[in-house]
């Protein structure tokens, strides 16, 4: 039998063996082999070479010999065997270097993916606890910023006046603080929604030159406007989100002020067609600590930070507007804040004149409305009853647990509902579904208010889309929950 060899005289070695497996002839390609040698003591590979007999032909790959990655042929016949060497050191390197680079990019993919994960779940944790943060403060702040409320209306002794409203003041700024956190959450989550609106700008500038005279003059300082000849009088913007932006920055402002005056300037950037780019400048005698980044937010040192959450509530809407926020030096050191801010110009405005509020009217009632409080929470249930019970006009009846609720529901009439949006695990608007199922002929009519501490838009039109009259959020003053009771009442039936 003629063994069958790839011949390839460049990287191919052709030995030729006895019976004995000494070696009676080699070309000498890829090793030195002397006649009549041993190929059983060339390598250790070759130890039991007579196994590779066993067949006429038999194939190893990739084998490793002396720092060779080589192919191996093995072939007999009646006379000799014989052994192709076959050196693909190269070949297999580089199939090695493909392997691994393969391997590391899989690698590379998990760990990705794993990072990726983490982040996620890691943003996820975060907005579940600023959501359980804010639902566990809403409820002790509501009775704190109510009740404190009720008290500064009452006649107290001047000493302890002066105390009730401190406690309500920091009460107001704790609303602040929580709503801060809420709404920098959504920012970084891109789930703003904007509601813009037709605004006189140059007298919403002045009405905020208003407000902070009025706040200067009480710390001890001064506070002007300059509003530039080619500002326009009308622009098109979310007025609360214009409101976020200026106030955060002015009050930023105010901590660092060391002077006399503080100074807001407005000037037109350029204007294209309906389009405006406004310039926003807040300067003053003093320095905000910062290393000055061109156009960019600078950083601040680890020791000193702006003061609360509205910088960087500012810098996240002024990223919805595609407009910018950074701070440059004066001539004399002093800091000063620049933002621009982009917005639309309407070319022909038609504002509708609002028409005049009244305010609800609180007359003693000749006969108690009847109102039920489906509220489990124990601090709210406490809140609501001491705010009705006040005005002398209601009586309350508090149900926590739902079935109690449809039952008394479905035997007596009542006036009114404050209901909490999650009452022992039932859904509100499940149950004010329930309600409107088993509840008698009267009360299938009452008006139903959601108590809540959800902040999401699209929840809160659900519950207005499902039947409730109206969504009063918590934390809320006594004023706030009694303009809606007495606004969702018929009144004439108890005067």
């Amino acid at each position: 039998m003629t063994p069958h060899l790839d011949i390839n005289p460049q990287n191919s070695q052709i030995i030729v063996l006895d019976e004995n497996f000494q070696v009676i002839s080699s070309n000498d390609i890829i090793f030195n082999l002397k006649e009549g040698s041993s190929i059983e003591q060339f390598h250790p590979f070759f130890t039991q070479v007579d196994l590779y007999f066993e067949s006429e032909e038999k194939k190893l790959n990739c084998v490793e010999i002396h720092d060779k990655l080589l192919d191996i042929s093995f072939s007999k016949n009646a006379s000799n065997r014989t052994i192709q060497l076959v050196d693909n050191s190269v070949f297999y390197s580089r199939l090695q270097e493909i392997a691994q680079k393969r391997n590391e990019s899989y690698i590379f993919n998990e760990v990705l993916e794993l990072k990726n994960d983490m982040l996620e779940e890691a943003a996820s944790f975060k907005n579940k606890f600023i959501s359980n943060f804010s639902h566990e403060m809403k409820s002790p702040l509501t009775l704190i910023s109510a009740f404190s409320s009720m008290l500064v209306k009452s006649d107290l002794p001047l000493e302890q006046n002066k105390l009730v409203e401190a406690i309500y003041e920091q009460s107001e700024n704790l609303k602040k603080i929580l709503e801060d956190i809420i709404e920098l959450s959504f920012l970084k989550r891109n789930q703003i929604e904007l509601n813009p609106e037709t605004i006189n700008f140059i007298e919403y500038l002045e009405n905020f030159k208003f407000k902070y005279t009025t706040k200067a003059s009480n710390l001890g300082f001064s506070f002007s406007l300059k509003v530039g000849s080619q500002v326009p009088e009308y622009i098109e913007i979310d007025k609360r989100r214009l409101d976020q932006i200026l106030t955060n920055l002015i009050e930023n402002a105010i901590y660092f002020n060391n002077g006399e005056n503080i100074v807001l300037t407005v000037k037109e950037n350029q204007r294209r067609a309906s389009k405006a780019s406004l310039r926003f400048k807040i300067s003053g005698e003093g320095v905000i600590p910062e290393t000055v980044a061109s156009n960019n937010l600078p950083e601040l040192s680890s020791d000193i930070q702006i003061k609360g959450l509205g910088f960087s509530i500012a810098k996240e809407l002024l990223d919805v507007y595609s407009g910018s926020l950074y701070i440059e030096k004066d001539e004399s050191g002093n800091s000063v804040q620049v933002a621009n801010l982009r917005v639309k110009v309407p070319l022909n405005v038609d504002i509708p004149k609002a028409a005049p509020t009244e305010s609800p009217t609180k007359p003693t009632f000749s006969e108690k409305a009847k109102i039920i409080i489906a509220e489990d929470n124990g601090i709210t249930q406490y809140t609501a009853i001491k705010v009705l019970v006040n005005e002398k006009n209601f009586n309350t009846i508090v149900f926590s647990d739902p079935r109690d609720l449809l039952n008394a529901v479905e035997n007596k009439d009542y006036d009114l509902i404050l209901m909490s949006s999650s009452l022992s695990q039932v859904d509100a608007i499940e149950l004010l579904n329930m309600i409107k199922e088993f509840a008698n002929d009267h009360n299938k009519k009452i008006p139903v208010i959601a108590l809540t501490t959800e902040t999401d838009k699209k929840r809160i039109s659900e519950f207005k889309k499902s039947g409730f009259k109206q969504v009063v959020q918590k934390p809320y003053t006594d004023d706030e929950l009694l303009e809606s009771v007495y606004s969702n009442l018929k009144i004439k039936k108890f005067i």
